[in-house]
């Protein structure tokens, strides 16, 4: 049963950019959760963890330090938020949290090239 509580925070959604380490990563908040690839599609892995909302909205953290937001052609790292999800612009593997009022998520990812480009989109 957790590989489907799994895929459902995660989506099942996936998609090689061209590298073998790049990845759009589509996260559900609510359950958490937890997914790792097939090692011969790189054993990369993801974790969902959710947080409490109640707090005002605040700029996504990665791996400790404030997302700036993007531009009209975003630049990672970057974020750009609207109102029930936010998308992230990342490098190399880390730690996304994502601060809303009703409700958060913080998103570990593992594996891969330290130069490895991902699109995080985080529903709330």
């Amino acid at each position: 049963m957790p590989a489907k509580a799994s895929r459902a925070a995660f989506g099942e959604a996936l998609v090689d950019l061209g590298a073998k380490d790049d990845r759009i990563v589509y996260v559900f908040a609510g359950a958490p959760g937890f997914f790792a690839e097939a090692p011969d599609s790189g054993g990369l892995s993801y974790e969902l963890e959710s947080a409490p909302g109640g707090g005002p909205p605040s700029a996504p953290i990665w791996n400790g330090h404030y997302i700036p937001p993007c531009g009209t052609t975003p630049v990672a790292p970057c974020a750009a938020l609207e109102d029930d999800r936010m998308t992230a612009y990342l490098i190399g593997p880390g730690v996304l949290e994502v601060l809303r009022p009703e409700g958060g998520a913080r998103v570990t990812i593992d594996g891969g090239r330290a130069d490895r480009k991902l699109t995080v989109i985080v529903r709330t």
